[in-house]
């Protein structure tokens, strides 16, 4: 599902309502179609649009000026087009005259932070498999890109688990701590507990 952020700014009251002319820009809107419900990160385009009226809050076509409080977080082209850059928060903003629309930009640094095994506890018997997930998020709670946890078996000749996740029950037991670890900071840890019946 698509989307969509706005960000709408009046710098003062005159811009937004005074007696500044038909043509004047009193309200900036800005918008993407862009889905960030999964985090900014490094190297990502997003495209920016704005719609802009005059005082009376009719729409007209006026042109807006594009920036970035830090170009080392984020760079926005002429035309709206946005790249992040580096990790961090900039407020990128589209001005005309006293009015703007100023947007908050966080830039994820895909630093783990959280890993959540499922399921927490499972139950199967010997000589069987059970599949088992890590979901990794970073620090800023947005999942993990392009990363893989790492798998490990508390006790390997009781439960043995590949690069994958999938657990090979080899012997009884009353609960073998399946392991997931962030490959990038492993104190970011979680288990699972594999109860093995005969």
């Amino acid at each position: 599902m698509r989307r969509a952020f706005f960000a709408i700014l009046c710098v003062s009251l005159v811009g937004c309502f005074g007696a500044t002319g038909p043509e004047s820009v009193g309200l900036i809107e800005a918008a993407t179609d862009a889905d960030l419900s999964g985090g900014i990160f490094p190297s990502d385009q997003i495209q920016w649009n704005v719609r802009t009226f005059n005082a009376s809050g009719v729409p007209i076509n006026a042109s807006v000026v594009w920036s970035s409080t830090q170009t080392n977080v984020v760079t926005i082209s002429a035309s709206g087009l946005m790249t992040a850059i580096g990790p961090g928060i900039a407020t990128i903003t589209a001005a005309n005259g006293r009015a703007s629309a100023n947007i908050q930009i966080i830039v994820d640094g895909n630093v783990s932070g959280s890993v959540v095994v499922s399921p927490p506890v499972a139950t199967t018997k010997v000589g069987t498999s059970v599949q088992f997930t890590a979901l990794l998020k970073t620090t800023r709670g947005n999942p993990a890109r392009n990363r893989s946890a790492l798998w490990s078996s508390a006790s390997p000749s009781t439960a043995s688990v590949d690069a994958t996740g999938k657990v090979t029950a080899l012997a009884t037991t009353s609960g073998v701590a399946i392991c997931a670890t962030a490959p990038d900071v492993a104190t970011v840890t979680n288990c699972a507990s594999l109860v093995i019946t005969p």
